[in-house]
């Protein structure tokens, strides 16, 4: 190529110009990065009149400068700025021909080539931050809480990437979050997403809005945001800005996010199995307690009375009925079933009683209600703001109560069946006389009645038979009259006796124990179970209905499409192009904004070429 041509191509080939006097190409190169003039606006016999030189991208010796950072998590947090803080550790590569520039010092060398670098991010960290808030100062890990890689032991999380690469030839590639060596978004199944970063809200909104949420978090005693795998790209083509100006082809960002959980814990969603617990520690003292129960002795041995006086006849007379009865009940299905969480129909929700713990899936309700997949939440144009309205919340706190209501028949079924499942002993004893005798009758004993009735309430198998007294059959006066009782009329009348006892048992031992047993009906609590938890969920989302707290997914300063950039991206420079994958604003809406905490931050640009940087 000669000094005196100039020859553009298409951003992703390798470009070559003449330039003209550095004075010149200063000046252009002023105004390239605002999108308008570029050096492709320049008139060849411009470009011809001083030339003094050659650009050429695809020159070894590199003829650019350029500059990327990677970032995991930045932003603002009331006054403090979390970017000036070298302990969070971005990383940040400003190259030119002379001198690459890395920072932190000790980030490592990554691929491909020796100008990209790495610093994952020191968890550790955190903890070593003071934030002030509402005039109480508080551990910025305990705020923001990065989450570690399952099973591992280490506070730097290898899989959060934070990776710069700045070119002498104008190619600049700025990456942070679950990003793989060479800067580019991880890949993840929606199903085994792993979390990345835990936000307090409850501390947060109530520190900084203070009476203005105080009372609708009455009911909570925690609400966090929980974040699943995020991560963002910036690619800038330097050499193809300076040449065509800013576009979709010389400048790519690129974000990912997987999932987004609110999770409130709450006195009200503990108090569901304590409620319930309570209920099934009474049953189980009432069934326990059957043994010693002198109502329930009484009212078997007053059943078994009413069965054998409708079958007494022929001189028969029933003597003392004697009841004895042990009873025990299994619970364990009912609590493992209330130790586990629940959810409602569609997914949205998940409930922990157990740990007192709301989990809302906000990815699914934010921009689209009940959304089948997460798929939502990306490709997304700039800028977008993640909105809930009332009728989403509406329609939320009514999947809470339908989802509470199917719990509770469940456990209540279950319940029943335990009822069912009550293993019942119980034995009869009543004696048997027979009246004798015309001028001077006499009442004489000839023998017991003898009765048993075991299994479950569901299902009992009982037993009965007459037995003779020990040795009255030796009474010599009484054999001819035994004789007639145990043959005779008489015999035909104890049959009957040992049959009803047999079959009516069973019937007066399951209403007796039934009778002194909580029903599995009182297990549900009267009223409306769900309604204070739907009060206090509804309190909760209408912190991002009414903007006390707010989400954007691709923030992006300067976007060449979508919404305006975020206020606090304003003062960002023309040439320097920012992505991050979530932001998540504080006190937007009431208009005392304490600043936005940016999620998976790439930044790529100033870039220049070298003469006229």
């Amino acid at each position: 190529m000669t000094p005196h041509s100039l020859r553009r191509l298409r951003p992703r080939t390798r470009r070559r110009s003449a330039l003209t006097s550095a004075a010149a190409i200063a000046a252009v190169v002023a105004t390239s990065f605002s999108a308008t003039p570029t050096l492709a606006s320049w008139f060849e016999e411009e470009w011809v009149a001083a030339p003094v030189g050659v650009v050429d991208c695809d020159s070894a010796n590199g003829v650019l400068q350029s500059q990327a950072e990677g970032r995991l998590l930045s932003g603002q947090l009331a006054s403090l700025d979390l970017d000036t803080l070298a302990t969070l550790g971005g990383v940040q590569v400003h190259n030119s021909p002379t001198a690459m520039t890395v920072t932190p010092t000790n980030a490592q060398p990554a691929l491909p080539t020796p100008d990209a670098h790495a610093n994952p991010l020191n968890v550790a960290a955190l903890s070593t931050v003071t934030v002030e808030l509402g005039g109480v100062s508080h551990l910025l890990g305990d705020i923001v809480e990065i989450v570690t890689t399952p099973g591992s032991p280490s506070t730097e999380v290898s899989a959060l990437g934070q990776y710069a690469r700045a070119s002498t030839n104008g190619l600049a590639t700025g990456a942070a979050g679950f990003v793989s060596d060479m800067g580019a978004i991880e890949a993840y199944d929606v199903g085994s997403v792993p979390g990345l970063a835990r936000l307090d809200l409850s501390t947060l909104v109530q520190a900084l809005a203070g009476s203005a949420v105080s009372g609708a978090l009455a009911d909570v005693t925690d609400v966090s945001l929980e974040v699943g795998a995020v991560g963002a790209n910036a690619t800038l083509d330097a050499c193809g800005v300076a040449f065509g100006g800013v576009s979709d082809e010389t400048l790519q960002r690129e974000y990912l996010i997987t999932s987004l959980d609110t999770v409130i814990t709450s006195p009200s969603v503990a108090s569901l199995v304590g409620d319930l617990e309570t209920y099934l520690s009474d049953v189980e003292t009432a069934v326990n307690g059957l043994t010693t129960d002198a109502g329930v002795v009484t009212t078997l041995e007053n059943g078994v009375t009413g069965i054998l006086n409708t079958s007494l006849a022929g001189g028969l007379r029933l003597g003392t009925v004697d009841a004895t009865v042990s009873a025990t009940i299994d619970l364990a299905p009912v609590r493992t079933f209330l130790s586990l969480p629940f959810a409602d129909a569609d997914g949205l929700l998940l409930i922990d009683p157990g740990t007192g713990t709301l989990r809302v899936d906000t990815a699914s309700l934010l921009g689209s209600a009940y959304a089948s997949d997460r798929s939502h939440l990306n490709g997304l144009p700039p800028n977008t703001p993640l909105l809930l309205t009332d009728a989403v919340v509406d329609a939320l706190t009514a999947a809470l109560d339908a989802a509470i209501v199917s719990w509770l028949g469940q456990a209540q079924a279950l319940l029943t069946d335990a009822l069912d499942a009550v293993h019942v002993s119980v034995g009869i004893s009543a004696d048997i006389a027979v009246s004798v005798g015309v001028i001077l009758p006499q009442v004489v004993p000839i023998g017991s009645l003898d009765a048993t009735a075991t299994g479950t309430l569901g299902s009992l198998n009982t037993t009965a038979e007459f037995s003779v007294l020990p040795g009255l059959e030796e009474v010599i006066l009484l054999g001819p009259v035994l004789d007639s009782i145990l043959n005779g009329p008489i015999a035909d009348q104890l049959d009957l006796l040992v049959t009803g006892l047999s079959t009516g048992l069973g019937a007066v031992v399951e209403s007796t124990v039934r009778g002194a047993v909580p029903t599995a009906d009182g297990m549900v609590p009267t009223g409306q179970a769900s309604a204070p938890i739907a009060s206090m969920l509804g309190a909760v989302m209408a912190l991002y209905v009414d903007g006390v707290v707010s989400l954007t997914a691709n923030a992006q300063n300067d976007p060449l499409t979508g919404s305006p950039e975020p206020a606090d991206w304003a003062s960002v420079p023309d040439d320097e192009y920012r992505v991050a994958a979530l932001r998540i604003g504080v006190l937007d809406a009431l208009g005392q904004s304490a600043g936005g905490i940016y999620l998976a931050k790439g930044s790529v640009g100033p870039g220049c070429p070298v003469l006229a940087c």
